[in-house]
Parts: structure tokens; sequence; C-alpha cells
């Protein structure tokens, strides 16, 4: 490795990657692409840690202390991790392990376990075996539990594993480039040679680890047929976990064999309840009386070059998706238009590719439904293309979301991920020893390189909302894209390029074919299909003629019928039948109009209207129904609502308060992946409009608040003012609690208080967009918080949290680190016994 080392923030590292020894460390600072500069530790955080980058995922690794190994150990490192890199979002335990070979899984030396949840036994990824009884008959019974590896890894591990059923594993080309260092090759990390693998018959049940038993025969060898090569085997279930070594194979395999374990080893089970980490581990022994270390430097290394391989095919940023997702589907009966149009046709065209190029640009208002007809596209692709998309997203937390720095990253990932051999054509753009800052240009590059490598493959290629990015980076993107359509006209290649956008600002372009969707009689076939479906207001004459004055005053804005419908729809309900012709009379034909008169239509409640649009607007992420109905009733000067009383309020109650208080403009939508609905704007257009500083403070004098340093301060006080209503149990306060009984407290006091765990994780964000806008409040030492801060403390001093909880104490810590006053070195002090407490082993 070359160049001086970057030097990043905390924030940038998503990747966490936990070791127990020393050789694990050494074997995962081998595989690292990049080695970053060392950041200072922030104030209670012991570990010691190393930064680097692998592909493009930047990776904190931390090993734990030397000598003081087993699940208590691994337990206080996570809580640390987790204070200081809250961005981490795939943690990994990369290390050592011992094997248990069977009939069914021909375990060997120097292969790789892999932690995934064993479906035909029920078994989870990983096994606490200290948690268990054995029964009369010598068989384990497992009685604790733990999390599972987090979903976006596991996810990765299903795509790994079906890579390696079609192509070989890169692990020991990752080896074998590792061992260039000759200091690894002199330290044993190589492979140690078949003749050191040697695996025994059972052992005697008195068989001492140091000695024979003298009544029984000398245990003889296995025979065990000859692998092709000695390459490692990537072995896919449970791994048992606990702070007894086992070293005895006898013991190894009662405890094994009921829940099909394929390893042993000594800290995950303190690490899954904190971090929820996927564990490989490299086998170095096989768990009996015959343990030695001979495999462990190069086991350790195997299960580096494994974990290496894993996130160099990881995508670098989860987000990408989130604005594809977060559109609804487009409304029934419509958007079939779209085949039979002409324009359309003559894009999917093979003989007129030489007259545009393949390239389509869609445009449209605001609001006009432009996203939608581009998911609709998306989703009735042709059949046995290649199909690539990206979707410009403003209002994304990462930069990758807006620009096209991102479009060309996931562009290029799923292009590679559907076409694995085009890396060969890539190989010269990253030269050995060295270094490749993937900036814009090279992105370009690669990823122009990779289109013309597929030669006459059929691609098809979607980008929408092109004015969510900024204009200059969107123009140099259209002018690669007009250059690979040259290729496609040229018939060297078979990219067709798919645009959607506004019409501002105007990119020309040499050839492509334009589609406006204001223009095109399909798309107001599908408004008037909308409102016939929709604004069930009775039949007759004047019907007829509401429905047709809606349809011709949109103006062709998709989004303004649907608010327009709800607006009628409620007065018709109320029974203000002869007044909906007025009504419509009156509203606005704009769009940003419309939204102005939906706001101003019930004054009485503005102040509920934006403590809503500022949870909106500014929470850390995306809130699920019930903690956006629970920071509604904690707002500053509420008779505070807080404990989720499923008798008196109903989720279908939870759910008229939201689109009562947001007016309509607020609305829940499922993501996938997720189990309950989340809350945002009907459209992304809404942002612009209330972001406006000037237009709203014009619309009501209250709006001034709307600004980020205000909301921040507003958000944080909610936080605040909920937390001092919540109401911990006693018994969760004593010094020690046993294990099962925290756990199901904490759980309980979950399902009370639904925003308790947004309040505890995100008040920091809140002070710190406060402070970043000289708004800053002084957080009062003696109230509440404080307190119930402090209590949960000593849950998470016994090492019992759960993950929902954690950041109960780190954010108190922070929240109070630079006012020095004798109360908070107190609480200082206190805090400190976490590190000792958490080594102490609890009984």
């Amino acid at each position: 490795m070359s160049g001086r080392p970057r030097r990043l923030t905390h924030a940038a590292y998503r990747v966490a990657w936990i070791c127990a020894l020393p050789c694990e460390l050494t074997a995962a600072m081998a595989v690292l692409d990049e080695i970053h500069e060392n950041l200072e530790n922030p104030l209670g955080d012991h570990n010691v840690y190393s930064y680097g980058a692998i592909s493009r995922h930047n990776v904190v690794l931390t090993c734990l202390p030397a000598g003081v190994y087993g699940t208590t150990s691994a337990a206080a490192v996570g809580v640390r991790i987790c204070s200081t890199f809250e961005s981490v979002t795939l943690p990994l335990m990369v290390g050592i392990g011992g094997g248990v070979p069977s009939s069914l899984h021909d375990i060997r030396l120097g292969d790789v376990v892999v932690s995934v949840p064993n479906s035909s036994s029920a078994c989870p990824a990983v096994v606490p075996h200290d948690y268990g009884k054995y029964i009369a008959n010598g068989e384990f019974v497992q009685t604790g539990t733990l999390n599972k590896p987090a979903q976006q890894l596991l996810a990765a591990v299903s795509k790994l594993r079906s890579i390696h059923t079609l192509q070989p594993s890169q692990i020991p080309a990752i080896i074998s480039r590792a061992l260039q260092n000759e200091k690894l090759r002199q330290d044993g990390y190589a492979y140690p040679g078949g003749h050191e693998d040697c695996l025994f018959e059972d052992d005697c049940e008195q068989t001492d680890e140091s000695q024979e038993c003298n009544d029984c025969e000398p245990r003889k060898p296995v025979d065990r047929s000859k692998r092709p090569s000695n390459d490692p085997a990537v072995f896919y279930g449970p791994i048992a976990s606990g702070n007894s070594v086992i070293k005895n194979s006898r013991i190894r395999d009662g405890i094994a064999r009921p829940l099909g374990i394929l390893c042993f080893e000594m800290e995950a089970a303190g690490l899954m309840d904190i971090l929820p980490c996927l564990i490989v581990r490299g086998i170095s022994d096989y768990c009996d009386a015959r343990k030695s270390k001979q495999f462990q430097s190069y086991s350790a290394l195997s299960a580096a070059a494994y974990a290496k391989e894993l996130l160099s095919r990881k995508p670098q940023f989860e987000e990408e998706g989130n604005r594809l997702m977060a559109i609804k589907p487009a409304h029934p009966e419509t958007c079939i238009w779209l085949h039979s149009h002409p324009t359309y046709q003559s894009w999917l065209n093979d003989d007129k590719l030489c007259e545009h190029h393949g390239l389509l640009w869609i445009k449209g208002k605001p609001g006009a439904g432009k996203s939608t007809l581009m998911k609709y596209i998306l989703e009735q692709s042709r059949p046995g293309s290649t199909v690539l998309s990206f979707f410009f997203n403003a209002r994304g937390k990462t930069e990758l979301e807006k620009s096209t720095s991102g479009l060309y990253r996931s562009l290029l990932r799923q292009l590679l991920t559907s076409h694995p051999h085009l890396t060969d054509s890539l190989d010269w753009f990253v030269q050995p020893n060295t270094i490749q800052r993937w900036n814009l240009d090279i992105l370009q590059n690669v990823f122009v390189s990779a289109i013309k490598a597929t030669d006459k493959t059929s691609l098809f290629c979607f980008v929408d909302a092109l004015d969510e990015s900024t204009e200059d980076e969107i123009r140099d993107m259209v002018e690669v894209f007009e250059e690979l359509g040259k290729l496609t006209a040229a018939g060297e290649i078979m990219l067709r390029v798919c645009y959607a956008s506004r019409y501002y600002p105007h990119i020309s372009v040499k050839a492509g074919l334009e589609l406006r969707m204001d223009e095109s009689q399909g798309h107001w076939l599908d408004m008037k299909c909308y409102i016939d479906a929709e604004l069930q207001i009775g039949i007759g004459p004047q019907t007829e003629e509401i429905k047709s004055k809606v349809l011709s005053k949109s103006k062709g804005i998709f989004l303004w019928v649907v608010l327009v419908v709800r607006i009628l729809k409620k007065e018709y309900d109320s029974g203000r039948v002869v007044e909906l012709a007025n009504s419509l009379k009156r509203l606005p034909s704009g769009l940003n109009d419309l939204f102005r008169d939906i706001i101003l239509r019930d004054e009485q409640n503005l102040d509920d209207f934006l403590l809503c649009i500022q949870l909106v607007l500014y929470a850390s992420s995306p809130l699920t129904t019930l903690e956006f109905y629970f920071a509604m009733q904690s707002r500053v000067g509420a008779n505070t609502v807080i404990l989720w009383d499923r008798a008196a309020i109903t989720m279908e109650d939870i759910t008229h308060y939201i689109t009562s208080t947001s007016k309509g403009l607020v609305e829940l939508f499922l993501f996938p992946f997720t189990l309950e609905p989340h809350v945002q704007f009907i459209h992304d257009s809404l942002h612009g409009f209330l972001l406006d500083q000037e237009n709203m403070v014009r619309i009501w004098p209250g709006f001034k608040a709307l600004t980020e340093g205000v909301s921040h301060e507003t958000l944080k006080t909610v936080c605040s003012q909920y937390l001092e209503r919540v109401k911990i149990p006693d018994v969760v306060a004593q010094e020690m609690v046993h294990r099962d009984l925290v756990c199901e407290l904490l759980n309980k006091l979950a399902e009370k208080y639904p925003f308790a765990n947004y309040a505890t994780r995100c008040f920091q964000w809140h002070d710190d967009g406060t402070s970043q806008h000289e708004h800053t409040q002084a957080f009062p030492l003696n109230n509440k918080p404080v307190q119930i801060w402090t209590r949960f403390h000593r849950i998470y001093r016994e090492g019992f949290i759960q993950s929902a909880i954690r950041n109960f104490h780190n954010s108190l810590l922070i929240a109070l680190a630079s006012q020095r006053t004798e109360e908070i070195q107190a609480l200082e002090e206190d805090f400190g016994t976490v590190d000792a407490t958490l080594n102490t082993t609890i009984q």
C-alpha cells in the first residue's frame, strides 16, 4: 500500500471488524485494501482501533485486550464500538474457532464456518452453549437465545453462496496476495500442510486435555479421503459460543449434533445482543483433547479472506434504493397507455436505434407522476434484458443518493452482479500494491469500460429525478451517456437509457426522444381514470361536471388531482353536497398554491402542524407510526400522553390522528423488509415548498420556527419531555438482576413507551443540530431525563442491555461532555465503572 493515509471521521465507518486474538487482527490488517490514519477516541472508549478500507467500505478494526477473552470482554468492546461508531451497520466478528466434523460436514483445519440459522433444526445463527442444561440421557437442551446477524449481512451471505455455486471462491487468491508479505509467511500464516491436519476417534469421557486415559486404547486417526486441493472450504450453519473451552469430542458432539452446530468459539454470545454480528471462523482445531496452535494463524487468514470477499461483493451504501421503495405503485389501470405510445414504441424498436441512439427522456411538471411512471416502466422491462436503475434523492441522508458518484457506483454494482465476468475486463484499473481513489473520473471510466464490454447484451438503464442532483454533474453525466449512445447507434452495444426529470434545467442532446407527460393523452386518461375511481360523490350531471372540472383544472399534475379529490370527498362526507362546485372553484390550480390553501384551511391547529412537519423534515430517520404519534403527544406545553394503552388508543385512531394533524400531507408507507409503516410526505415536492422560509412565514409567522436550528431544538425538547415521564420499574435499577428478568422488563418497557427508543438514540442528533445553528440551550443537569439515563446505565453496566436502548448513557455523556461541572464529573466517575464491571463474569 502506498500514498499518504486518508483521515476520515468516526461517522464514515460502517463496518466494524472485531477480533479476539492478535493473530486474527494481523490477518485482518493483511487483507485491507487501504490503511487510514488513526483517530482519537472519545471520552470513555478504551478500545484500540485500526482503520482502513476494503473495496468501497470503510472498516474499523479492534481486538479484545490481551489475555482477556470470552463473552464478557467481547461485550465490553462491543459497547464501546456502539458508543463511538454510531454509523456502523455491518458488524463482523472474524477469527478462529473449533470445528465440528461429521459425516454431513467434512470440516478440515483451515476451512471457514459462517454463522447462519439452521432452518431444519430451528437453531439460531449463534447458540449460547453456556445457557442450557443436560437432561437424563446426556442430551444438551439450549435455554438461552441471542439476536441474529444483521439482515444486510445475511442477505450478502446468501448472494455470495449463490456466486460460489457458479464460480470459484476468491479466498485462495486473497490469501495468496496477503502472503506476498514475506513476514506473514515467516510467522506461520501459510498453509501448514495436510500432514498436520489429523482427526482422531472420539475421546474417552475421562480424557483430560493433557493426557491419555490409561484404561482405553490410544485414539486412532480417522481415515478421510484426500481433497482435490488444500483451498479452504466454506460451511454455513449455527455456531456455539460460551466461556467454557470445549476440549473433548464427546462433549462437543453432545452439544453440536442436536442443533446442527458446526463450530465452537468464545466471544460471539457476548456481542449478539449489542451488535448483530456475522461470525466468521477459520477452523484451527476440532475441540478435542489434541488442540494445537499449528493452524491458528492460517485459519485466521482464511476467515479474514472470506470476510474480505463478502465485503467486496456488498454494495457500499444501502440507501441507494430508498427513493425507489418510497414511490407507491401506480393506481390500477394507469400507465398502461405507455406501451402503445409512438415515442415509447420507437425507443424499443431496434431498427431505429441509429436515429435516437437509445435515449428516451420523459419530462413533466412537479407532481405530474414521473417517478411513478418510471417505477412502472422498470417493473415492466423487457424479459431477458439486463435492467439498471438509479433514482436520485435530494433528501437522502448520504451524498451518494444525490450525486452522480452514487449513480455510477450503483449502476456498476448492478451490472457486475448480473455479469460477474465483466470484472476480468476491469482488472487493469486496479494496479497491484496501489490504492485507486474512486473519484468521479475513475468511476465514469470504469462504467464506460464495463458497458463497452457487454457487447451486444441488451441493457436498459433508468435514471429518475435528474433535477435532484446538481446541474453540472447532470450535464457531465448526459455527455457520458451520449458517447455510449453513439456506440449504440453504431451497433457496437445495445444500451437503452431512459431519463425522467422536470422541464428545468433544460439540457440539449444531439440525439434522442422526448416524451412530455402533460402533452400525452394517455396521461390525462390516467387522471380521469383515477377521478372516476376515487371521487365517489353520487351520480348525475353535476357529478360528471365536477369531475370534468377537476381534470381540466389540474394542468396535468396528478398530485393536484389526488389532493383535490381528498378535499372534495371530505366535504361530500360532511354533507356539503351543494357546495362542492363552489369549493372546487375556490381551490387554486397551482400545486404550491394548493399546498398553501390546505395548510390554512384549519388555522387553529397550526402549532400541531408545525411540529408534524418538523418531525418529518428533521428526524434522523423516518419515524414509525407509533414513534410519530407519541412524539406529537410530547410537544411543548402539551398534557403529555406517553404510555400506549391499546384498549384506549387503537392503530385506527393513530392513523386518523396523523392524517388530521398533517392536513393530509403526510402518509404512512410500509418500506420493504420493515414490519411497521413509517411516515413520509405524500410527495417530494413538499420538501421544497416547506423549506422555502420566506414563503412559509408569509403563510403564518409561526413557521419561522421551521429553520433547521430551531427545529432541532424543538425535537430535542420533545425527546427530553417524553423521557421525563418514562417510569422504570424499581427492580430494573437494582445492582444485580437476572439476565432473563431484565430482558423481559426492557421488552415490556419498549412496548409501553414507543418513542423511548428514538428519544434516547437521537437526543444527541438533535442537540448537535441545535449547536451547529447557534440555538444552543443548556441541558438541565438535575431534571428527570438525567436520572432516567443514570438508572438505565445501571442496567447497561451489568451488561444485560438490549440494542434498542444501548445508547441511553452514551447520549447523556456526549450531551454533557462540554460542560465541566462537578456534577458531570461525578457522573463520569460513576460511568467509569462500566469497563471494570463488564470485565467481571456475571453469575
